[in-house]
């Protein structure tokens, strides 16, 4: 058994360790509001000076920390710290560039991310006049792990992210399990110092935003929206640890136990909405992202009073009276999870599984300290706290278990600095019915909104020549033949990728767009025709369907088991190997929860 801990602590210590390991440096970007297209695009030779150059980013940016300087082919500024968020949209920056001459330019960039607060930077250059193609530029696409820190600013943001969301979500969990699975107020004080640590990880989260955005600390507090949520969230656990030790000072524990909990519940809530799931755009993935983090808490704190009590000389409660209140606690609280985290595995990487990213590589991590945790929890669950000796005693299971426990926030905290691949993914085009599909061609628009557009397309084989043709048909006319450049980062199981930049696609437009595949004498030996429309805010019809949509599985699997669990509660039935009473509040409150969101997800999109 003390191998199998050895073995357990040293694999904690290399999640620990992970983040230390830089992802790929890039070009200089340091996390979110990646560039995803601009006008003029990177490498693209215009005929005439434009007035104006549009980027557009990932998501949204902070005005005051995002700006672009333009560069000469000498190296001389001719724009220096420009850009203004588009009125309609704040993705997209716009940089007035009067009076620029005939050469070669390069646009500097830098933002920090309006939605988690991650700095970013990169470049990339464009010709005006009789120029050769210059070079595309540099910049870290979706799927890499703190590209561009230094292994000391990875670890602190990784531990301090983890500390923070343990904290938060302790002070939830604990005040939960002491009602339900515990039955008194002991943990009170607990909450406290859970608090404490909420508190203290997210002022290192601001000093680690701070100095990444070449900011003070109090700039940074009230003048980025990522700042001001860390600053309401040490409010909220600063005001939580007050409120918990004046009740418990006044004598009132129960009171202590709920001011906690709501204390830790506004503090997910601040976690979410400065995560990923903030910068998508309905509500079903940040209610999703809340779910996922409250029934980890809850999880986390009922496996905290456990633990505790497989590990005291003489324990409140008999292990045997409350792991079957944690069980029925847990496993409620782990379906959800569980459902949650697959559909947020799905938003953010666009599968289920992808290797293919340092992102996705450490997101199997996770799901791998997960798979072991829960079969550890497994095993004392089908035990029901009695030591039968099976896979080793009782408390030391617990305690491996809960170390697992602190280790997926680490690899959670990993993941949070990194950047999904779908962050800047394209909207895939699906091929018109009347399309000849001789060239097996596929279609995607990045980023997929109104404005400058990126066109990539994938054929199979390695073809000399892919042209493609854009006409609109809404009442323009004529169409535009844009050459379409080799991008090798885009290959990939026997097909070839290509992109093209700078196309411009109004809000409220249609349009077709035609892959041509030549041969290397110039003969057209294939074509595959696509159609469009732009909305307001998207792609509004023409968009690709997944064979199988995650997402409305996911919806459709939380509805259905929500109104099981609340059929069981209905019934006066429980889940098999619990406390009959917890079971019921927990399949009822649980039930709802997944009736809620599954409606809320089929209702509001993904």
């Amino acid at each position: 058994m003390r191998i199998a801990l050895a073995a357990v602590l040293a694999a904690w210590v290399v999640v620990l360790a992970g983040p230390a390991i830089a992802g790929p440096a890039g070009a200089r970007v340091l996390g979110h509001a990646n560039l995803v297209t601009s006008d003029p695009g990177a490498g693209e030779v215009v005929p005439a000076a434009p007035t104006t150059i549009t980027l557009t980013f990932g998501e949204p940016f902070e005005p005051r920390y995002s700006s672009v300087d333009v560069l000469d082919d000498r190296g001389a500024a001719v724009v220096t710290r420009a850009g203004a968020p588009d009125p309609t949209d704040p993705r997209t920056m716009i940089v007035p560039t009067p009076g620029l001459k005939d050469g070669v330019y390069t646009v500097d960039w830098r933002t920090v991310s309006a939605t988690d607060g991650h700095s970013a930077s990169g470049f990339f250059t464009f010709g005006v006049g009789d120029v050769a193609p210059p070079s595309q530029g540099g910049s870290v696409a979706g799927g890499d792990l703190h590209a561009g820190h230094g292994a000391g600013l990875a670890v602190l943001e990784t531990e301090s992210r983890a500390i923070a969301d343990l904290g938060f979500m302790l002070a939830l969990g604990l005040a939960i399990a002491a009602f339900l699975v515990l039955g008194s107020a002991t943990p009170a004080p607990a909450i406290a110092y859970a608090l404490g640590l909420g508190a203290f990880g997210s002022i290192t989260l601001g000093l680690v935003g701070a100095a990444s955005s070449s900011a003070s600390p109090i700039e940074y507090a009230l003048d980025t929206r990522t700042g001001a949520l860390l600053l309401g969230r040490i409010a909220v656990a600063s005001l939580g640890v007050v409120a918990v030790m004046a009740a418990l000072r006044v004598g009132r524990p129960r009171l202590a136990l709920v001011v906690g909990g709501i204390a830790g519940s506004i503090g997910i809530a601040l976690i979410v909405l400065a995560g990923h799931a903030a910068g998508l755009p309905t509500m079903a993935p940040l209610l999703a992202a809340f779910v996922h983090v409250a029934a980890g808490g809850i999880w986390l704190g009922g496996l905290a009073v456990v633990a505790w009590l497989a590990l005291s000389p003489a324990p409140e409660r008999p292990l045997t009276e409350v792991v079957p209140r944690f069980s029925a606690l847990a496993l409620v609280a782990i379906a959800l999870v569980a459902a949650t985290g697959l559909y947020a595995d799905w938003l953010l990487t666009g599968t289920v599984v992808d290797l293919g990213t340092p992102y996705g590589i450490a997101l199997l991590v996770k799901v791998l300290i997960v798979a072991t945790a829960l079969a550890i929890g497994a095993q004392n669950y089908l035990d029901g706290g009695h030591d039968t000796g099976r896979f080793g005693r009782f408390d030391r299971r617990v305690a491996i278990e809960a170390i697992l426990a602190i280790a997926i926030l680490v690899a959670t905290g990993n993941l949070a600095s990194g950047t999904p691949p779908s962050t800047t993914a394209g909207i895939p085009i699906a091929p018109a019915f009347s399309s000849a599909t001789a060239a097996d061609a596929t279609l995607a628009l990045e980023p997929g909104r109104p404005g400058p557009t990126r066109f990539v397309v994938t054929v199979p084989g390695a073809p000399p020549a892919v042209t493609l043709v854009l006409a609109r048909t809404d009442g323009g006319t004529g169409e535009s033949r844009l050459p379409l450049r080799h991008d090798a980062s885009r290959d990939g199981g026997g097909r070839s990728g290509f992109v093209t930049d700078g196309g411009l696609l109004p809000a409220g437009t249609h349009w077709t767009a035609t892959v041509i595949v030549a041969d290397a004498a110039g003969t057209e030996t294939g074509r595959t025709r696509f159609v469009f429309a732009m909305g307001a805010d998207a792609v509004a019809s023409g968009q690709a369907s997944p064979v199988v949509d995650v997402g409305m599985v996911v919806a459709i699997a939380l509805l259905l088991g929500g109104l099981l669990l609340g059929g069981l509660a209905a019934t006066g039935r429980t889940l098999p190997r619990v406390d009959r009473r917890v079971g019921r509040i927990s399949a009822a409150i649980g039930g709802a929860i997944a009736v809620a969101l599954g409606v809320v997800m089929l209702l509001a999109g993904f």
